[in-house]
């Protein structure tokens, strides 16, 4: 008799994996069992690959990256599994990374311009970063984009609440009344789902701020890629913390 092969559930954009994505911290469908990639590391490589760096990111290519606080799943992908020399990547505590085995460097955003020269990268990305940095998180994006080359994509993702932005950066602040306010005991802020677009819109002086997952994926490709959540936000306008925001250099 012949044997039935299961129907494919899910499809991991980065490790190219078939397989059924898994709960991961209450949120279901989250993770990719193979590669370990969470939603929003998944949503960020789309984007890499409709808007044509995914394609171009080889060995030979030149492409330059640098990558903050990297996730294991896009690290090994970008860095080609740690042979890609224009592959660099960044932390304030770079030692915690075991699987990188070196290849991550100390980096301290707060004072970016003394480890990054201006015009240097081609793709700059990080998840979940800038809620951390004790420093204006304005003056932290735009030294970011600083970094680019010309026509190089700046991707970010945060975490959103429901709410407006709230920002907190004094010594003073206890553990408990951060994790209170701001969701996590180490967070100088939080991300409100009412005015996020706004502020990225305003420091970066463009209309354009969220990366539209749905300007180029069906709701049956998003479901395949386990990204039905901020696919089916998209249509009804709203953002959370896998929403992908962006700045090309275009000048």
């Amino acid at each position: 008799m012949e044997k039935i092969q299961p129907e494919i559930k899910n499809l991991c954009p980065i490790c190219l994996s078939a397989s059924q994505f898994i709960e991961f911290r209450g949120r279901p469908s989250e993770q990719c069992p193979r590669c370990k990639a969470l939603l929003r590391a998944r949503t960020m490589y789309l984007a890499l690959i409709h808007l044509g760096f995914a394609a171009r990111n080889d060995k030979e290519s030149g492409l330059r990256i640098a990558h903050f606080a990297p996730e294991l799943a896009l690290f090994l992908k970008l860095s080609a599994q740690g042979s890609n020399k224009n592959y660099q990547s960044f932390d304030i505590s770079p030692d915690r990374y075991k699987f990188a085995k070196g290849w991550i460097s100390f980096c301290d955003l707060c004072n970016v311009d003394r480890y990054l020269e201006d015009d240097s990268y081609d793709i700059i990305l990080h998840n979940h970063i800038l809620e951390h940095l004790p420093c204006k998180i304005g003056d932290v994006v735009k030294r970011l984009n600083k970094k680019l080359r010309k026509g190089g994509i700046h991707l970010f993702t945060v975490p959103v609440r429901s709410g407006i932005f709230q920002e907190d950066l004094s010594s003073s602040l206890s553990s408990a009344e951060r994790k209170r306010r701001f969701a996590q005991e180490d967070h100088m802020r939080i991300f409100g789902s009412e005015d996020t677009e706004n502020i990225f819109q305003e420091l970066f002086a463009r209309d354009q701020v969220v990366f539209q997952l749905s300007s180029f994926l069906t709701l049956e490709l998003a479901e395949l890629y386990g990204v039905t959540r901020v696919y089916k936000n998209e249509l009804s306008g709203r953002i959370d913390g896998q929403t992908v925001f962006f700045y090309q250099d275009i000048s």
